[in-house]
Formats: structure tokens, C-alpha cells, sequence
């Protein structure tokens, strides 16, 4: 069995005293990972099975995960882990700092375990425990699937988790070994010819081919899209051609914006309404074979909501993010990144009313994203609003990193009226001393 853990996880070992956990923990994780009940326990009690040294070890084993996850380590919990109110601290605080959980099941059966507590007579519980044990896991087997692990293995032998291998997973979003040069490019919206005339600016070479435009650098840099590369323009397949061709090809990223989030949503079937451009879209790809519909869907579908890039000096992202939520992973993060931060209310022109979370981000790495128009590129603190509104007769505009300048091409045409008022830009200043990263997270669960 192949057990793929993200490198950012709390994986919940789950089974029987004498099930092997300990024993695959230690083979399979490295051992500042693991946080075992048993060593919390010999912390704090001089006896072995001490039961009124339960409690307190718990607490410390929490305590102890707690720490770690504030900090993005990858843990290991080992205990029992039996029942669901066993379990459900530790998925608590999986959820506070927005952190994968994994279980792995231990489904031995009971004959396997009692000959495995044999050879550690000393400490092992008595049958009778044991029993009691086997019979809660097989109780509580079935309401895992319910309890918000992301993903859940199961081991059924002793030879089965003996063969099994455990491999680490990047998340799609770490591509922090990747150090550019970047020309960040923002909301796009299907104004393909100010794209082409954007990136020849930029020094990129245009290729057409079979499949769509292509581009290249001759000094090797790369484009980053921060989405929402669809909707009410005049050319959104050959915008859309360009960015994926580009990506495939090993020369551009790209994350994925709240347009493109709800036209997945729409290719998949699902219920949506058609508005706010969707109908342009809609409109272009009725044209397109089913086989390029098909292939948008499944690059839409491995788009990152945020990218962190250059030894996390710099975070790409669609809408804005939070310092704590840069390297995370849940829906709380991902609304976040798609939307921004709002208030649940509406502005006068029906729409979310969108919160400035930019003035409150401290963090060391420079964020880049768009998503709000603004009348030019817009520096606070240590982000930048790239979206110069080129769909509504504005600007298409790229941010040069690490140089840090912005390059803006004017729209060809006014291709529709912005559902409200641009916010007006500010002057851009030079760069503001940062303060360290800060630890502490937000107490909010992930919705």
C-alpha cells in the first residue's frame, strides 16, 4: 500500500494497544515527528500504566501538537485514538492552523495483536483491555469517513503494514525552490491582444501553434498569472490557449481565480448562475471541442489558490492573503484567496462588500494579486494590486520581480461596465521595512 502524506499534515495513528503503531511510526516518520502518548506519559509518571497519568499525558500530547502545527511541522500523534471523543481534539486543532489530516487505521485482528503484546509482557495491557479495545475500534471504524480526515488508510495485517511505504507529498503550492525572474501578470478577462502586446513588451516571444499561442524568454523568465483569466472579454479561448500552453510548457504559473473557480463549476454540472461575464465565456467554448473543454477543467482543477515562490520572498494569489494562511490548506483559505476578506454584507451596488485585508498584512513575503480593479497597481505595505481593470478600459498590467516595476499596457476598448466604481490607486512608494512572520494564527475554524 502507497500512504501519500502532505509534508504539511498531523497524520492521527489509529488502533489497539499492539497493533504495531509505534513500531510503523518509527520506521516510517522521521522521529522528530512522532508526539507518542507512551513518552508524554513517562514524562510525568514514574510508572509504567499509570491511569491517573493519563489525563495530564494527553493534555501534553496536545500541547505538543498544538506547538508544532502553529509552526507548519509535519506530526505524527500516536495513541489509541479509539473513539471519537479521543480523536477530536487533535482534529480541532488540525482545523486551527488549517493543517491536512490523515488517518491511518490499524484494523489488525485481535488474535495478531494478543501475540504481538507478548513480546512486550511488561507493559502490555491486560486481555481483557485488549478485548475492550478491539471492540471500540470496530465500533468507531465507520464514522472516521465523517469526522473531517482528509484522507484515511487502512492497514489489515501485520504483513500489509510491513509492505506499506509511506512517500511525503509537496503541496501543489510549494514551489518555493523556484526563484524566477517573474512578470506577474493581473486579471486578464479574455483582452487576448492586450496580453500578446503585454508580454512582446515584456521581452516575451509569441509562438503560434496548433493548439494556440505559445510564449517564451530569451533570458528565461517566467509568467504568473493571479487568475480570473476568463469571463466577459472578446478572446477568452486564446487567452485561455496562451496560459495553459505557456504553463504546460514549463515556462509560466498561474492560480486560480473566483471566475474560473465558478466555471468549473459550471463545466462539472453543477448549478450556477450565469452572470457576472459567465455568459461571454459560455458563449466562446460552445465553439470548442468537447476534448479542450475537458482538458480546461483538468487544468483548472490542479490551480493552486496561492503559490509561494522565491524562498517564500513571494506569494502569488488571486484576491489577497492573510500571513498565517500563507503554506495552509482549507476551505477558510481558499475562500479567502478567491474572494478576499468580506463581511457578509453589501454594498450599494449589490455586491460583497470587500474588506481591506492588505492593511493589515505585515508578513515578510511580497504578495502579489488582483481581483479588486484599481486605477493603477497599488502598493500597500508589503502587497500589490495588480488589476488595472483592462476589461473595462483600464490597463493590463505586469509586475517585473525582482526589479519590482510595474509595466502597463492601455485596453484596446472598453469591452464592458464595471459592476461598480474603481478604487482610486495610490502613488507607488518604496518597499516598507517588514516585521518578523507572525505565529500566532486566527482561532476561526475552516468553513
Amino acid at each position: 500500500m502507497l500512504i501519500q502524506v502532505p509534508e504539511f499534515s498531523l497524520v492521527v495513528l489509529i488502533g489497539c494497544s499492539g497493533s504495531g503503531k509505534s513500531t510503523f511510526a518509527a520506521q516510517h516518520f522521521p522521529e522528530e515527528t512522532i508526539v507518542s502518548i507512551e513518552s508524554c506519559r513517562k514524562m510525568i509518571s514514574a510508572r509504567d500504566l499509570d491511569p491517573l497519568a493519563s489525563h495530564d499525558a494527553s493534555q501534553l500530547m496536545q500541547t505538543i501538537v498544538s506547538l508544532r502545527l502553529k509552526r507548519r511541522l509535519p506530526t505524527v500523534a500516536d495513541a489509541w485514538h479509539l473513539t471519537a471523543e479521543a480523536r477530536r481534539p487533535l482534529i480541532e486543532l488540525a482545523r486551527r492552523y488549517h493543517t491536512r489530516l490523515v488517518a491511518i487505521l490499524f484494523d489488525i485482528p485481535l488474535e495478531e495483536c494478543f501475540s504481538h503484546q507478548k513480546i512486550d509482557a511488561d507493559s502490555a495491557p491486560s486481555e481483557s483491555t485488549l478485548v475492550r479495545q478491539f471492540k471500540s475500534l470496530q465500533n468507531q471504524r465507520r464514522s472516521l469517513t465523517h469526522e473531517g480526515f482528509h484522507e484515511i488508510y487502512t492497514l489489515h495485517t501485520f504483513a500489509e503494514s510491513k509492505r506499506a511505504h509511506v512517500s511525503w507529498i509537496k503541496p501543489s503550492f510549494d514551489q518555493r525552490a523556484v526563484q524566477g525572474p517573474f512578470d506577474i501578470i493581473g486579471d486578464v478577462h479574455g483582452c487576448a491582444d492586450e496580453l500578446i502586446e503585454l508580454v512582446e513588451r515584456l521581452g516575451y516571444q509569441v509562438h503560434e501553434t496548433s493548439k494556440g499561442p505559445l510564449v517564451s524568454h530569451p533570458s528565461g523568465r517566467q509568467l504568473v498569472f493571479v487568475g480570473d483569466l476568463v469571463d466577459r472579454g472578446p478572446a477568452i479561448v486564446k487567452v485561455l490557449q496562451l496560459v495553459m500552453n505557456t504553463v504546460r510548457a514549463g515556462r509560466g504559473w498561474c492560480v486560480i481565480g473566483n471566475h474560473e473557480n465558478k466555471l468549473m463549476r459550471y463545466l462539472s454540472g453543477r448549478k450556477v448562475k450565469i452572470s457576472h461575464g459567465l455568459e461571454h465565456t459560455i458563449q466562446q467554448l460552445d465553439v470548442c471541442p468537447q476534448n479542450f473543454r475537458d482538458e480546461l477543467f483538468s487544468f483548472f482543477s490542479q490551480l493552486s489558490d496561492h503559490l509561494i515562490l522565491d524562498e517564500e520572498k513571494l506569494v502569488v494569489v488571486h484576491a489577497g492573503i492573510r500571513e498565517e494562511y500563507i503554506g495552509r490548506s482549507s476551505g477558510e483559505i481558499r475562500s479567502f484567496c478567491l474572494y478576499g476578506e468580506t463581511n457578509g454584507e453589501l454594498d450599494a451596488y449589490g455586491l460583497p462588500v470587500r474588506l481591506p485585508w492588505a492593511q493589515n498584512y505585515f508578513g515578510q513575503a511580497l504578495v502579489v494579486y488582483g481581483h479588486t480593479p484599481v486605477t493603477e497597481a497599488t502598493w500597500v505595505h508589503h502587497t500589490i494590486n495588480i488589476d488595472t481593470g483592462c476589461v473595462y478600459g483600464g490597463t493590463l498590467s505586469a509586475l517585473r520581480y525582482p526589479e519590482r516595476e510595474v509595466v502597463s499596457v492601455q485596453a484596446h476598448a472598453a469591452y464592458c461596465a464595471p459592476s461598480r466604481p474603481f478604487r482610486t490607486g495610490l502613488p507607488i512608494p518604496r518597499p516598507v521595512p517588514v516585521r518578523p512572520r507572525n505565529l500566532p494564527l486566527s482561532e476561526k475554524e475552516s468553513s
